[in-house]
């Protein structure tokens, strides 16, 4: 925290310059705080906590610009975390899309976070072998446009990914 983020991002730049590192990737950023990184380097990944529960990222404003500038977003914590796991179950809409397409709320929200935008990649941190073979469902799960709405009738992020900054 005593590092001001230019003088990290710089040294990052002369890493990858010397080749060191292929690419620079930062995290828990803001989007002017990003802004300022690009000032100074080339940013291939932005890793941010993102969850149907916390929509900061997107509110923000960071994964329109990540979007527009092809900056992979890594969210992690995407299912809030292991003491979110209650919420995550018991959400009335999460269960009713998953009861559905015969899966669990977790894949559900795996997926509709997968789909706001193509940069967004969420990073779940399965702990167990058996959890993390479920999680290679969620590529498979297409979730209709009738799914898309109920799911960002319930969720800011949905709405606001799907709907341009300008035409807000």
């Amino acid at each position: 925290p005593r590092v001001p983020l230019a003088t990290s991002v710089r040294a990052l730049a002369a890493l990858q310059a010397e080749g060191r590192v292929e690419g620079i990737g930062l995290c828990n950023v803001s989007l002017g705080q990003l802004q300022q990184a690009r000032d100074l380097a080339e940013v291939a990944s932005v890793q941010v906590e993102l969850s149907p529960w916390r929509d900061e990222a997107v509110r923000g404003g960071l994964l329109e610009f990540c979007a527009a500038n092809v900056i992979v977003l890594l969210a992690y914590r995407p299912l809030g975390g292991a003491d979110r796991r209650t919420r995550l179950d018991d959400d009335p809409a999460l269960r009713a899309v998953a009861a559905r397409h015969g899966t669990t709320p977790a894949i559900v929200a795996l997926a509709w976070l997968r789909g706001l935008s193509p940069v967004l990649v969420p990073l779940p941190g399965p702990t167990r072998a058996e959890t993390a073979g479920s999680l290679a469902r969620v590529r498979g799960l297409r979730l209709s446009e009738a799914d898309l709405a109920e799911l960002d009738a319930r969720f800011t992020a949905g709405r606001l990914a799907r709907t341009p900054r300008a035409a807000r």
